[in-house]
C-alpha cells in the first residue's frame, strides 16, 4: 500500500470517528476503542474478501453496520434499537455520501481522469465527504441527545426500517456498478439512496417538531383546565369567607347579649358552639388556597383577583 493509499484509509477511519463523536458524544476511551474496532475490521475485511476474490462487490460495506452495531452496543451499552439506529445512520451517512460524491465527480471529470489520478481523486472525495457529513449532522441535528426522546421511539423504529431498506439498495448499487453496461444504473441508485437519506432526515426533524407542538398544546390545555379548577376553588372559598363575614356580625351580637345579661352559661355556649367552631373552620388547610401571595406570577395573580 502506498503512502497516499494509507492516508486514504486513515482519513476513512477519521471521518467515521468524528461522525460517531458528533452523534453520540463519546469519551476518549470510547473513541480509541471505536478507532481500534474500525481499523481491525477494515484490515481483516480487506484481506479476507481479497483472498476469496470477492473484493469490490461491496460485501464489506453491507456487513459494516452490523460490526458497528456490535461495537456501539458493547461500548455505549445501548439497547438494540438505539444501537441499530446509530450503526445504520453512521454507515449510510458515510457510504451514501462518499458514493454519491464519487459518482458525481467522476461524471464531471471523466473516467480517464479518475483512472489516471485514482489515489488523489479518492483523497479529494474523502475530504469533501468529511465536510459534507459534518454539515449534514449539524444541519439536521443528528445528535442522539436531540432525538433520544421516549415519544419519538415509535417513529425512530420506522426510520430504522427505512435505513435498512436504503442500506440494501446501496448494496445493490455497488453490485450493479461492477457490471460495465449497468454502471449508469448503479450511479442512479446511489444518487436515489443519498437523496432519500436526506428526505428521511427532513422527516425526522419535521416529525419531532410536530410531536413537540402537540405535546405543548396538550400541556397548555391541561394548565388552562387546572387554572380554571383552581380559580373555581378560590371563588368558592371567597364566597364562604364572605358568608362568614355576614355571620360574624351575628356572632358578636349574640356574645354581646350574653355578656350584657351576665349569663355565664350562655356566654360559654356561644363561645364553644359558635366562636370555637367558626375558628376551627377558618383554620382549615383549604383556606390557604385563598392566599394569592402564593402565586408568583403577578399577571396571573391579578387575573384571578379580578375574577373574584
Amino acid at each position: 500500500m502506498s503512502l497516499l493509499g494509507f492516508g486514504i484509509v486513515i482519513l476513512h477511519i477519521f471521518i467515521l470517528t468524528i461522525s460517531y463523536e458528533l452523534i453520540c458524544k463519546v469519551t476518549k476511551k470510547e473513541r480509541y476503542l471505536f478507532i481500534a474496532c474500525i481499523f481491525v475490521y477494515q484490515s481483516v475485511a480487506e484481506f479476507f474478501f481479497d483472498f476469496i476474490s470477492l473484493a469490490g462487490l461491496g460485501i464489506e460495506k453491507f456487513i459494516f453496520p452490523f460490526i458497528l452495531y456490535t461495537s456501539i452496543v458493547v461500548l455505549k451499552k445501548y439497547d438494540k434499537h438505539k444501537g441499530m439506529f446509530i450503526s445504520l445512520l453512521l454507515s449510510l451517512l458515510y457510504h451514501s455520501t462518499h458514493t454519491f460524491l464519487s459518482v458525481t465527480l467522476s461524471s464531471i471529470t471523466g473516467d480517464a481522469f479518475v483512472i489516471e489520478h485514482e489515489v488523489m481523486f479518492y483523497l479529494g472525495v474523502l475530504l469533501l465527504t468529511y465536510f459534507i457529513i459534518k454539515k449534514i449532522i449539524t444541519y439536521f441535528h443528528l445528535e442522539l441527545t436531540y432525538f433520544d426522546k421516549d415519544y419519538l421511539y415509535p417513529f425512530l423504529k420506522k426510520v430504522i426500517v427505512a435505513f435498512f431498506g436504503l442500506h440494501i439498495l446501496l448494496f445493490i448499487s455497488d453490485i450493479v456498478s461492477t457490471t460495465h453496461h449497468l454502471n449508469s444504473f448503479g450511479s442512479i441508485l446511489s444518487t436515489i439512496v443519498f437523496i432519500c437519506l436526506l428526505l428521511i432526515f427532513f422527516a425526522m426533524n419535521s416529525h419531532k417538531v410536530q410531536i413537540e407542538k402537540e405535546i405543548a398544546l396538550k400541556q397548555k390545555k391541561f394548565e388552562q383546565k387546572h387554572l380554571q379548577t383552581y380559580t373555581d376553588e378560590i371563588v368558592e372559598l371567597y364566597n364562604e369567607i364572605r358568608g362568614f363575614r355576614h355571620d360574624y356580625a351575628g356572632m358578636l351580637v349574640s356574645m354581646q347579649m350574653a355578656i350584657d345579661s351576665g349569663d355565664l352559661q350562655e356566654i360559654n355556649r356561644v363561645y364553644n358552639e359558635v366562636l370555637v367552631k367558626a375558628n376551627q373552620k377558618l383554620r382549615s388547610e383549604k383556606y390557604t388556597y385563598f392566599d394569592l401571595n402564593n402565586i408568583e406570577d403577578s399577571a396571573l395573580r391579578s387575573l384571578i383577583a379580578q375574577s373574584i
